[in-house]
């Protein structure tokens, strides 16, 4: 009973844990998330992490850290807001889409969802595949791909009504 999914955390000899680091944008590689989740999903005593990290950011985070009097521990890495102003969508089809965005509309739904993580994981998943189907086309992913990706998804899943993502 207390190996299903959703319970408590426990200490057991035979829990898999399985950190997923992954770039959904640029290299969005699924496979260990996904034997992740067929674990969960078949009842194995599993925790899955999902880490999206692109190699930009930590590039930019290890300049930072290199202009600062600080060590590791002492302070994180500063982010960039995503955007100065609200963007068209001529400027939205023309920007690339990044790891920052897609994280962040990845948070909201975590935050919108706190209580229900089958959803957060659904969603997770869902974002990935169309990011990989989108990489394996060679098709460049823009901020308005993500943005629809989004909007689609919410919709689809009965979330939330399509101009969510807009604000």
């Amino acid at each position: 009973q207390s190996m299903q999914y959703g319970m408590a955390p426990i200490v057991r000899r035979n829990m898999y844990t399985i950190l997923a680091v992954i770039d959904p944008v640029l290299d969005p590689d699924v496979a260990i998330f996904q034997l992740g989740m067929q674990l969960v999903q078949n009842s194995y005593p599993a925790r899955v992490g999902l880490l999206w990290v692109s190699q930009n950011d930590v590039d930019d985070c290890r300049t930072w850290m290199q202009t600062q009097a600080v060590s590791k521990e002492d302070a994180p890495c500063p982010t960039q807001p995503i955007f100065s102003s609200a963007p068209s969508n001529e400027e939205l089809e023309s920007m690339k889409a990044t790891t920052q965005a897609a994280h962040r509309l990845l948070s909201h739904v975590a935050e919108e969802f706190e209580d229900e993580p089958q959803v957060r994981l659904a969603f997770a998943e869902f974002m990935l595949s169309t990011f990989g189907d989108r990489f394996q086309a060679n098709a460049e992913l823009s901020m308005k791909d993500l943005i629809d990706t989004y909007s689609g998804m919410m919709e689809a899943m009965g979330l939330s009504d399509v101009t969510a993502a807009e604000e």
